[in-house]
């Protein structure tokens, strides 16, 4: 490397970067340290995904696992890197079995809801019916298996396994029949898409007697701890390894609002484990850890508690510092990583989920601009922009400015879907 000078490798990697960056989405943020968070995120993903390959780690985390895939390739999603995404998932069905078990490692039965799951927020961003179409068997096989594997248990939630190893030793955690309970949805959306009528009515009623299983798993737990909340098992009393348990609210929004026990989780979560550092979690993972820290604050943005959502996510954001690496679990003396790599791919999606998600809001058919932003992301005076953002509607930019006189100008601009606008 004597031959060429640091500033000419410097330069070229930086417009390598920029490139790479130009065929994404833009966010333009009124606090600028939340910006290089952002940005540092961002890269931070691109750099983890290597071509057919996403992992939550450059070196001891090398290695790949769906969960954290998953997420990882929601938030490169809603970046606008779809062509990466599908790439990953494209190549999913080298770990398929030939029952229909998509195998991350041994024993862990969260990776088919995990790939269902993926699979039918990847075609919302844009929808692609030939691809689906290709993919449909397999993903028949993934739900046949999540139907025939519940049914191993007694009450009709998954068996027990080491589960996502943060929430503790082997158990018959909610997180698993959460993430297939989503799977078996996803399925029906999926099968009805494509016309499969009757496979849509069969996963529809299986779907529906594991929902009603895990209502009934609640109300025996209830009665056992005397509250409405959920544990990260039904035979285990609460304590932080019921953070597993609010991915019911966030990212799955399995239940609505009227059932009251995850958001009574998420709070209690907050009230006995929270403090100005974050989320510190004892479970092998042991460490104030960020993108925990982040699925609370999110639960209480999806809730609609914008104030105690960024209220949390503030614990993480405040120690983040140049380069904005973040570990999986901070030392909680030190402020070093206990726990994976410094920097953690799950944390980054987590983060850039969490912003992106303050700013633009998809439900039932209408689109929200800023309905969980702070005066970090939009303030008086301070341009903000968004480009080619991309939705289940189709994409969207839009820019706010502000002139000397303190007057504003707000521009939106869209490129929907035929018969895909939103409703307001």
């Amino acid at each position: 490397t004597w031959r060429v000078s640091f500033e000419k490798r410097k330069s070229e990697q930086q417009s390598r970067w920029e490139k790479e960056l130009s065929g994404g989405a833009e966010f333009e943020f009124a606090d600028c340290d939340l910006q290089k968070l952002y940005e540092s995120c961002t890269l931070t993903l691109l750099q983890f995904n290597d071509h057919d390959f996403i992992s939550p780690g450059p070196f001891l985390y090398h290695h790949f696992w769906y969960r954290d895939a998953a997420v990882m390739l929601r938030a490169l999603d809603v970046l606008g890197f779809h062509k990466r995404v599908r790439n990953v998932i494209d190549a999913f069905p080298n770990r398929l079995t030939t029952d229909g078990f998509f195998r991350g490692p041994d024993g862990e039965w969260d990776s088919n809801g995990a790939v269902l799951w993926s699979i039918q927020q990847h075609f919302r961003l844009p929808p692609r019916h030939l691809w689906l179409k290709n993919w449909y068997p397999d993903l028949k096989r993934a739900a046949q298996w999540i139907v025939r594997k519940r049914k191993q248990s007694p009450n009709g939630l998954m068996p027990p396994s080491l589960s996502a190893e943060h929430l503790g030793t082997v158990d018959q955690y909610y997180w698993d029949s959460f993430w297939s309970l989503a799977g078996l949805r996803a399925m029906v959306e999926i099968s009805g898409t494509l016309g499969k009528e009757a496979d849509a009515h069969f996963f529809d009623k299986e779907a529906r007697e594991f929902n009603q299983n895990i209502l009934d798993s609640f109300e025996s737990v209830s009665q056992r701890l005397g509250e409405e909340i959920i544990p990260a098992t039904p035979f285990r009393n609460f304590d932080e390894s019921g953070v597993g348990s609010i991915s019911s609210i966030y990212p799955l929004a399995l239940f609505g609002n009227e059932l009251k026990h995850p958001a009574n989780t998420v709070e209690k979560l907050r009230e006995k484990f929270v403090d100005e550092k974050g989320f510190f979690h004892p479970f092998v993972h042991s460490g104030y850890n960020p993108y925990l820290t982040l699925q609370i604050a999110h639960c209480f943005l999806n809730l609609g508690e914008i104030a105690k959502a960024w209220e949390v996510a503030e614990t993480v954001f405040r120690q983040a510092a140049p380069p904005y690496s973040l570990p999986e679990a901070i030392h909680p003396r030190t402020g070093g990583g206990t726990m994976g790599d410094g920097h953690h791919g799950w944390a980054a999606a987590e983060i850039i989920l969490f912003l992106r998600d303050c700013i633009v809001e998809e439900k039932e058919g209408v689109l929200s601009l800023f309905k969980g932003s702070n005066n970090r992301l939009i303030q008086k005076g301070r341009d903000v922009s968004l480009k080619n953002i991309p939705t289940s509607f189709g994409t969207f930019s839009c820019s706010l400015s502000f002139s000397e006189e303190g007057s504003a100008t707000f521009i939106f601009d869209w490129s929907f879907r035929d018969g895909s606008a939103p409703t307001a």
